[in-house]
């Protein structure tokens, strides 16, 4: 592999064979070429290995690696990343899909960057898409200009962005520690607000990659974990700015629960509840099971209807402005 590659994509999977033919497909067809693919096989007891191998037969720029450290994305990604050679560091999901430019318009952006402070991490926007790669909708984006990032910063609040769709330094990722695998659910959070100290992290407002919806082992537990996750990294970060140690997840939970009161605690609860319930029943909606979809929502209403109903908003104006530009695209303009 040339040593001037640029990006090195690195990609960890447990038993992805169901859709990673299809996301290799859209990485190895980028425009631009420049980049080496590391897949990090976590355990797969399918397919996984197989498929992979059939694609680095003809593609020399694919190599495949065994996950060293313990079990989990956030080890098996550090360890794919000790195999890396390029300058920075691109993310894929095994069932995620990216559009044929994606890398070449965040190089041209990295390439073009002239602020003072230096670029760190930049991702993009994108669509979500069911298990058939049907578009279900546009994902709200957020951190597009430099006076976002700088406010939320100030603020200490996490910044979002998709994971798939992220490339950051390398150097500046080793400089600030890897990933972290006690933050369950937002180890990626994590890891853009400690990028943030070193410098720029931001988002091309363009939708580049598509993010598969599709069922899985996700819990209420899950969810709770990865909300005080979410005011972990706002706390820690806070803390690490005043030179406060960090607090681990259970002393965060215990610090957070002397700050409510019972009433809060229930309040939050049933937000969380009717989150769950809601990321559900869409998944089970955008996938055709409309039953089971229909009475995880109905049943999410109680616990957060301000969350269902402008969801279930932004689906349909999503839905409305694709019908229009299909029209526009068969008959001219309207």
């Amino acid at each position: 592999m040339s040593e001037s590659v640029f990006f090195s994509v690195v990609m960890a999977v447990r038993n992805g064979d169901k859709f990673i033919s299809e996301t290799l497909e859209s990485i190895l067809n980028q425009t631009y070429r420049h980049f080496e693919l590391i897949v990090v096989d976590d355990g797969s007891t399918d397919l996984t290995i197989e498929i992979v191998n059939q694609y680095i037969e003809g593609d020399q720029r694919i190599q495949l690696v065994s996950n060293t450290n313990a079990p989990g994305l956030p080890p098996a990604l550090n360890c794919g990343i000790s195999y890396a050679i390029g300058q920075w560091i691109a993310r894929c999901d095994a069932d995620d899909i990216w559009k044929p430019e994606k890398l070449q318009i965040q190089s041209d952006f990295i390439r073009n960057w002239h602020v003072d402070e230096p670029l760190v991490v930049l991702g993009t926007s994108g669509y979500n898409i069911n298990i058939n790669g049907k578009l279900m909708g546009l994902i709200p984006n957020c951190l597009n200009t430099l006076e976002e990032f700088k406010e939320l910063k100030a603020n200490f609040d996490p910044l979002l962005m998709c994971h798939s769709s992220v490339v950051f330094n390398k150097e500046i990722f080793y400089k600030i520690g890897e990933y972290r695998d006690d933050y369950i659910g937002a180890e990626d959070i994590d890891l853009w607000s400690r990028f943030s100290y070193e410098g720029v992290v931001l988002n091309v407002d363009q939708p580049l990659f598509l993010y598969r919806k599709h069922a899985g082992s996700w819990q209420l537990e899950n969810t709770i974990k990865q909300a005080n996750n979410f005011e972990r990294i706002r706390e820690n970060t806070y803390r690490r700015c005043n030179g406060l140690s960090e607090l681990t997840y259970e002393e965060f939970v215990n610090f957070y629960d002397e700050k409510m009161t019972e009433v809060q605690k229930n309040s939050r609860f049933r937000k969380l509840k009717g989150k769950y319930l809601y990321r559900v029943g869409a998944i089970n909606l955008a996938n055709g099971c409309y039953i089971l979809g229909v009475a995880n929502l109905l049943h999410a209403i109680p616990y957060d209807s301000p969350l269902v109903i402008s969801s279930l908003k932004n689906i349909l104006q999503f839905k409305v402005t694709s019908t229009t530009s299909s029209f526009k695209k068969l008959f001219g303009k309207i």
